[in-house]
């Protein structure tokens, strides 16, 4: 899960009720907040912000390498 504190559109308690669900399935997750962005900031980076300010940010940019890894390493754990 992915979200940023300055979401004005969709409140972050939103991922946190999320991230506190799956906990209680017994489902794995991972959640990351980032300060800053807005709502639909989706890659974080020059290719998906078309020049709009705020759109683009290294830190909230680092949630695609992240998501990856995490499904990897899902991959990984249940191919034990």
């Amino acid at each position: 899960l992915m979200h940023t504190s300055a979401d004005k559109l969709v409140p972050v308690e939103n991922s946190l009720r999320f991230a506190t669900a799956m906990a209680k399935a017994g489902l794995e997750f991972e959640l990351h907040i980032y300060p800053e962005g807005p709502h639909g900031i989706a890659l974080a980076n020059t290719i998906t912000s078309v020049n709009t300010p705020g759109y683009c940010d290294k830190s909230a940019a680092k949630w695609v390498e992240q998501a990856a890894e995490w499904a990897e390493r899902i991959v990984k754990n249940n191919n034990k």
